[in-house]
């Protein structure tokens, strides 16, 4: 097992902004706000994280009774907004097989994930 790919970032207080499969559950698109890993001067900058699953192998989840409303409420980045979905923690680890296996839990989702490919970038 390789390390973890999102070390250094840190979802204290971050919430889930943005989620969507496939029909054909083959890509995933997760949307999260992150403080991004700490500068040279030693501060964190808060963002938008964009971790899209392609080729998924395997696919777990436990959606909360309120997920499905949450995530179509409008998110301001200025904080002003109504969602309360908070991420709790996310973890991305390549195997050995070049499998990539992401864990996340949130208020309310929690799944667990198996893909070939995975992008992760800032979101705008």
């Amino acid at each position: 097992m390789k390390n973890n790919k999102l070390e250094g970032y840190n979802f204290v207080d971050c919430l889930l902004v943005d989620f969507k499969v496939d029909k054909l559950l083959s890509t995933m698109f997760v949307i999260v706000e992150t403080y991004y890993p700490i500068l040279k001067d030693g501060t964190q900058i808060k963002g938008l994280l964009k971790l899209v699953f392609n080729e998924i192998r395997q696919l777990s989840m436990i959606k909360g009774d309120e997920f499905d409303f949450d995530i179509q409420l409008k998110y301001d980045d200025r904080g002003n907004d109504f969602k309360a979905n908070e991420v709790y923690s996310i973890e991305i680890f390549e195997m050995d097989d070049n499998i990539i296996t992401c864990e996340l839990e949130s208020d309310m989702l929690k799944f667990s994930v198996q893909c070939s490919k995975l992008d992760i970038m800032k979101h705008s």
